[in-house]
């Protein structure tokens, strides 16, 4: 039964010491003690100096001198090191200088008929509660192993001149009961300390795993909204034959001049979903004369002109994407005020109306009618030149004109006639919606992170296998790992990954898409890679990447399902 209690015993202080390892003071609790240890040096720094003027006044001996000039100097660095430079061993060796050097000499040499052996008392609990728990245990039983010495052992004849006999007698037992008191209640204080710390960090960590759901579930919705905007662009072009895809290539053609003009990433994705349904207007327009193979009455124009309107009207309430109404109206105002529905003129046409009138009317002639064949590109180029100013706005185009005559336009074309650009997104972004669904039962049976060759792929493969006959080309499909270097904060692995998709969907720009697949995995989709070698579109990748995040500090891994 004793033995047993021993090792109970045994348990705890080890429990307890093991507990005195866990530094307390950080973050705003260090800033405060910083701020303190600061105040308390300058306190020692202030007693220090009064009692040296005391000692010299009444002319105590050098070693008494010396050894008050020693606490005002340690006073001092307690609060230098505090203060400007933030760090608390520093102040913490100080404080225990002065109580060791300063308490064994008054100790041993008697000062002041012993009284000042009484602070002996309070050092170590104002170390513990300032300091540390630990260094206050070691030099209270520091304290306590002087005072056996001199007053228990052989010594003791020598220090009768300095101190009464009841005084050697029950001074070390008196001190030992209040260093044991002292412990106890600072053992507490510091396990509180902790607890409060585990109960910090365990709902930090329950916050982030909320959060991270919550950001999983907001992506999700970010999709669907997507492709809720892209079907309807989908119908809306449907309804027209003569222009299928009309919708997302206006929509691609104001992008690249959106990004031409600088801007930022959030005002082209806006651009992008406004382009996409710039258009819807025709949802109103009877067939017979949307669809209508000759030329158009008068009337029946009025009826065609009055999509702008409609499309108005019907985004006026749509709150998700708010300049889709404005775009929508007024896409086909003229620079110089002859448009319509408004006949706005120069800068009152809405910014992003005035870009994807330039985009329209590009698209427009270059699509084939059943009354006409597209016009070549030397007729295109003169026919934007000769709406300079008139039609168009003159710097808008100029930027527009670059883009023509460098090529970017006619491949964005090209692609997007060749691969039907919106049944592909549409169709690939429901295909990753697939496979991403399959992910809880995959991280459930194989954890956290998909591995190269491994069997939780194979329904992966065979998804995108049965899928790839839908595309008229083969799929490739790589998973990407982001893995940091050591131990990061959970806003900084956000961060990496946000540039990891910004950096993907950057190179994916017309040839396939990305989406997140689980904490640090994205699962990219690639359905035309013709033109451009694997490496060299993942070295794409990883050097846009590493141009936004310190590549220092993550490392990054992929492969191809094949």
């Amino acid at each position: 039964m004793f033995i047993k209690f021993l090792k109970i015993i045994k348990d705890k202080f080890f429990e307890y010491w093991k507990m005195l390892n866990h530094d307390i003071y950080v973050g705003k609790r260090l800033e405060r003690n910083l701020v303190t240890d600061t105040w308390v040096g300058l306190v020692v720094s202030l007693a220090g100096l009064v009692i040296l003027i005391i000692n010299i006044a009444f002319g105590r001996g050098f070693s008494t001198v010396f050894f008050t000039i020693v606490v005002f100097i340690c006073g001092l660095l307690i609060a230098f090191s505090a203060s400007v430079l933030k760090n608390r061993k520093i102040a913490l060796a100080a404080a225990l200088v002065i109580s060791v050097f300063v308490f064994t000499w008054y100790t041993v040499r008697g000062v002041n008929e012993g009284f000042d052996i009484l602070w002996t008392m309070l050092v170590p609990l104002a170390i513990s509660y300032f300091g540390s728990v630990k260094y206050g245990i070691y030099l209270s039983v520091y304290y306590f192993i002087l005072f056996v010495i001199v007053f228990y052992t052989p010594l003791r004849g020598y220090m009768g001149q300095f101190y009464s006999k009841m005084f050697m007698d029950c001074y070390p037992m008196l001190y030992l009961t209040a260093i044991l008191l002292n412990t106890v209640a600072m053992l507490q204080y510091h396990a509180g300390i902790v607890s409060e710390d585990e109960y910090d960090e365990k709902l930090k960590e329950e916050v982030e795993r909320q959060t991270a759901v919550a950001k999983e579930r907001s992506e999700k919705l970010s999709i669907m909204s997507i492709q809720m905007v892209e079907t309807l662009a989908s119908a809306i072009d449907a309804k027209d034959k003569y222009t299928k895809g009309h919708s997302f290539r206006v929509s691609q053609y104001s992008v690249a001049l959106a990004k031409a003009l600088g801007w930022d990433d959030a005002e082209v994705e806006q651009l992008r979903a406004e382009a996409l349904i710039h258009d819807i207007g025709k949802i109103g327009i009877p067939d017979a004369v949307l669809n209508k193979p000759g030329k158009l009455t008068d009337n029946e124009f009025m009826v065609i002109k009055s999509h702008t309107t409609i499309g108005g009207d019907i985004l006026s309430s749509n709150a998700s994407i708010p300049g889709a109404m404005l775009v929508a109206r007024y896409h086909h105002e003229r620079y110089d005020g002859t448009g319509y529905p408004a006949g706005l003129s120069g800068e009152d046409i809405p910014l992003h109306a005035r870009i994807v009138a330039i985009a329209d009317a590009y698209d427009a002639m270059r699509s084939d009618r059943i009354y006409r064949k597209g016009f070549p590109d030397e007729q295109i180029r003169s026919e934007l030149i000769r709406g300079r100013g008139t039609q168009f706005q003159p710097d808008l185009l100029d930027v527009f004109l670059v883009l023509f005559d460098t090529g970017v336009l006619r491949q964005l074309d090209e692609r997007s006639r060749k691969y039907r650009f919106m049944d592909m997104r549409i169709k690939t972004s429901m295909l990753l919606e697939k496979l991403c669904q399959e992910r809880d039962a995959l991280l459930e049976s194989y954890g956290q992170e998909l591995k190269d060759g491994g069997d939780e792929l194979v329904p992966l493969r065979c998804m995108v296998e049965n899928s790839s006959a839908g595309y008229g080309s083969p799929l490739s499909l790589l998973v990407v790992t982001l893995t940091p270097v050591r131990e990061c904060p959970y806003d900084e692995m956000e961060t990496a990954m946000q540039a990891m998709i910004f950096s993907t969907n950057k190179s994916l720009e017309g040839i396939g898409l990305a989406i997140r697949y689980g904490k640090n995995q994205l699962l990219v989709l690639i359905y035309d890679t013709s033109n451009d070698n694997m490496d060299m579109f993942l070295q794409r990748i990883y050097l846009d990447f590493f141009k936004l995040t310190d590549s220092a500090r993550f490392e990054l891994k992929s492969f191809e399902l094949k």
